[in-house]
């Protein structure tokens, strides 16, 4: 019985202090969005000067200014379309690469994929731009939109092998039977495969939605001389040199937090399908 009642008691602790930590670490991670948030509603005066993380007076006069300020429908626009490229791009090139390399036997399969493999330890970084940017210049895709959306053409291989992972649980039956019915390779991926992978489907695309929405740097290069072509966060950032804005810090952190909104609507309606896709894609194979 006592043995019963200590370790109950061992128990509580341990879940108390794993609590504690959770609760300190949410607080880390939260408190910038907060502050953010709140400090949208201050004025720049009581910002700079106020101690308070609540707002004495709320006022939209920040959200106002930062509205009429930025052309918002021609840069969401600018952010839709890139993103929304970003996003097809990924779902078919991904999910069409995983299903070559998990039902396919061909020349060169292994070494192709060891190749793509050691890639995910070597990245380019900034070093990378500046060839990015020169092919853009010499294809004349420089002052288009085109060259913001062609360059996220192509299948990151950490997304493959993670749709590799689902498909790895998905029986081979299906694709028998369909070769069975008379459907093609493509076919069998088209009509069979795809509809079954739209969990981790859906995980590929919010990941290349969020990634395409928040880029900041290669496109703020993109559209140096071509401002009418900013995505959302270049030209967020911009407001720091336009003029009357650039010591307005509150109304910066009014319009960084309107460029949040379509990012965070997309996690709140996809959030079931995210983590019951990363959760399959994670235990399947």
């Amino acid at each position: 019985m006592k043995e019963t009642v200590s370790l109950k008691a061992k128990r509580f602790v341990g879940h108390g202090i794993l609590y504690i930590i959770l609760i300190l670490l949410s607080v880390i991670v939260l408190f910038p969005v907060l502050y953010s948030i709140l400090g949208s509603f201050k004025t720049t005066q009581e910002l700079m000067v106020s101690t308070s993380l609540i707002p004495k007076e709320f006022t939209l006069d920040n959200y106002l200014t930062a509205w009429n300020e930025i052309d918002y429908g021609r840069y969401t626009l600018n952010s839709l379309i890139c993103s929304g490229c970003a996003v097809l791009f990924a779902v078919v090139q991904t999910t069409m690469n995983a299903y070559v390399f998990s039902r396919r036997n061909f020349a060169g399969k292994k070494v192709l994929l060891t190749t793509y493999m050691a890639f995910l330890f070597i990245g380019a970084g900034p070093a990378g731009m500046f060839p990015v940017y020169n092919i853009l210049v010499k294809l004349g895709l420089n002052k288009s939109l085109l060259g913001l959306i062609i360059r996220y053409f192509g299948a990151g291989i950490s997304n493959i092998l993670l749709c590799m992972g689902y498909l790895n649980g998905i029986s081979k039956e299906y694709d028998e039977a369909a070769r069975i019915d008379g459907c093609s390779f493509f076919r069998t991926y088209v009509q069979i495969i795809l509809p079954l992978m739209a969990p981790i489907a859906g995980v590929i695309a919010l990941f290349a939605f969020r990634g395409a929405w928040n880029e900041y740097l290669m496109p703020m290069i993109i559209t140096t001389g071509s401002p009418h072509l900013q995505t959302l966060p270049v030209a967020t950032v911009a407001l720091k040199s336009g003029g009357q804005t650039a010591t307005m810090w509150s109304v910066m952190l009014a319009a960084a937090n309107i460029s949040m909104i379509p990012m965070i609507l997309v996690y709140i309606i996809c959030n079931k399908q995210f983590i019951n896709g990363i959760t399959a894609g994670g235990v399947k194979g």
